[in-house]
């Protein structure tokens, strides 16, 4: 550590270490205070649980998690230390305070941190209205089972770029997370799915696809003074009515972030954005037809909804799907967090 600068692109790792000479003496102690915005880790865990498939052989359950590791009062009374900057530090120092057989030495470093800029925004459906019932059997935020995350149909369309840049070599990509409830109502009773709210993993995973807990199955390289990267993604979210009667509440909330993860870093957040919808739909008891009571949508057919420049890790303790399947599934063991990390 010397009175000099240490430049980093966010989510790199920082690597101090105390050089003192002569070697001091046994006893010498060490304290070192960071710039703020620094953690030890962020750690992505999913992996599907075996045996927990549904009669058809699909729909696992997953054990899923993030959380972010501090670094520890240990850690900081160590000759060194490694630790991450998830974004622009208001306090840029890193100090080191030695005590050398009962006098103080302190040295301070400048750790300058350099964050790419990014653009990130989302369009409405076009249908109108862009909450509907389709073929008497599903509410939708836009048309279900369309291919395409370009389709102007779905219910919301998400775009992201994040223009080139020195040193910039890494990834993107998005995290969406949830916070939803599916009540039914009928003359037997109500019941409210997930019991609890709480923003958890949206993640519907195909059994083919790899364990990652990243909206829209897509990871974007980022070449270092090459090309802008563009990342896109669409959500059409629903509910399905078959077989019901009664009455449907459907009430979800979201937030989905644009991550970059530098060569040999971790994840972090560049920008987040936030949409919902809501619906109540309700079956005639002779007809059996469906009619929508009241709707709210992400905004108006074809509207843009812009994101805010954002830098705290989104996390989570349970993916929205396994939620909704807990009544089917025993409780799943709790995950540590410092297993696994993508």
């Amino acid at each position: 550590v010397t009175d000099g600068t240490v430049p980093r692109i966010v989510g790199q790792p920082i690597d101090l270490k105390a050089k003192i000479e002569p070697a001091p003496p046994a006893g010498t102690t060490y304290l070192w205070s960071l710039p703020s915005k620094s953690i030890r880790n962020y750690h992505l865990i999913m992996r599907r649980v075996e045996g927990s498939a549904d009669t058809q052989g699909q729909n696992h359950h997953y054990d899923t998690k993030a959380c972010v590791e501090g670094v520890s009062e240990l850690a900081k009374s160590a000759s060194s230390i490694l630790f991450h900057i998830y974004g622009i530090p208001q306090n840029t120092k890193a100090t080191l305070k030695a005590t050398i057989s009962s006098r103080e030495k302190q040295v301070s470093t400048d750790v300058v941190i350099t964050r790419p800029s990014a653009f990130f925004r989302a369009f409405v459906g076009n249908g109108n209205p862009v909450v509907q019932i389709v073929n008497n059997n599903t509410v939708a935020c836009g048309v279900p089972d369309l291919p395409l995350a370009t389709d102007p149909r779905r219910g919301l369309r998400f775009e992201a770029e994040v223009p080139a840049f020195t040193g910039g070599t890494g990834q993107i990509a998005f995290i969406q997370l949830v916070d939803s409830q599916r009540t039914a109502i009928s003359d037997f009773g109500s019941r409210t799915l997930p019991t609890t709210r709480a923003l958890r993993l949206d993640r519907l995973v195909k059994d083919d696809a790899l364990f990652l807990p990243f909206f829209g199955d897509s990871i974007v390289t980022i070449e270092a003074d090459g090309e802008n990267s563009g990342l896109r993604a669409a959500d059409t979210p629903s509910e399905d009515l078959s077989g019901l009667v009664g009455k449907r509440v459907i009430d979800d909330s979201f937030d989905i972030y644009l991550l970059y993860k530098p060569e040999g870093g971790i994840w972090v957040v560049l920008r987040r954005l936030e949409w919902g919808w809501r619906a109540e739909a309700n079956c005639h008891p002779t007809t059996r037809q469906w009619t929508l009571d009241s709707f709210t949508a992400p905004g108006e057919p074809g509207a843009q909804i812009n994101s805010v420049n954002y830098d705290r890790h989104p996390v989570w303790d349970e993916r929205h799907q396994d939620a909704i399947r807990k009544h089917e599934i025993d409780p799943r063991p709790f995950i540590p967090c410092t297993d696994g990390n993508f």
